[in-house]
């Protein structure tokens, strides 16, 4: 199943109008794909999908590979904000259903974001400047916050197998293990 179109910039422009002449590298002259893993999604999806468009200024293409049952729900969501569906109503799992959406990639940059997020205005062109402003990071990833505004530790450093196996097995019993305390707090940071 695939459908098609374009999410809308602010001021109307979409993904498919030209883009008018301006400096090398500016942001309108460059792309962006975020790609998206959805499995059965509720209101998220559409949060995710509204607030995209304030979120940067370049040319957007959104791909959702569609993982779930409730294919309905995720065209819907897609057509009302010009993205653009994969998938074959199979769950691939996260990591093919991300490559799937990322397939024949043509765009500059290329971000894969859960679709429990909700995009602050300029945010994703915030993430890309900083690629920019660093060519040698080979991978970027934003602070992320929680509704209430706290930290929401998502960025971690490989934890070494004693380290993974003492969160893994204390975790859930013992919550303030510090196997899992390092694992929280070790790499808070982002963009």
């Amino acid at each position: 199943m695939e459908t098609g179109g374009d999410i809308r910039q602010p001021g109307g422009r979409s993904d498919s109008d030209t883009v008018g002449a301006s400096a090398a590298g500016a942001p309108d002259e460059q792309s962006v794909r975020v790609v998206t893993v959805a499995f059965n999604p509720g209101e998220e999806l559409e949060r995710f999908l509204a607030s995209l468009a304030a979120a940067t200024a370049r040319r957007l293409v959104v791909v959702i590979a569609d993982n779930g049952t409730e294919h309905d729900v995720v065209t819907a969501a897609a057509q009302r904000h010009g993205a653009r569906v994969v998938g074959d109503g199979t769950n691939l799992g996260y990591g093919a259903g991300a490559n799937l959406a990322a397939a024949d990639l043509e765009e500059d940059w290329i971000v894969v974001a859960n679709p429990d997020l909700v995009w602050k205005p300029g945010s994703l062109d915030a993430l890309i400047d900083a690629g920019l402003a660093n060519p040698a990071a080979g991978c970027l990833g934003p602070l992320l916050l929680n509704p209430d505004g706290t930290v929401y530790p998502s960025g971690r450093a490989l934890p070494s197998l004693v380290k993974g196996a003492g969160h893994a097995v204390l975790g859930k019993i013992w919550p303030a293990n510090p196997f899992s305390a390092a694992y929280h707090t070790a790499g808070q940071g982002g963009c």
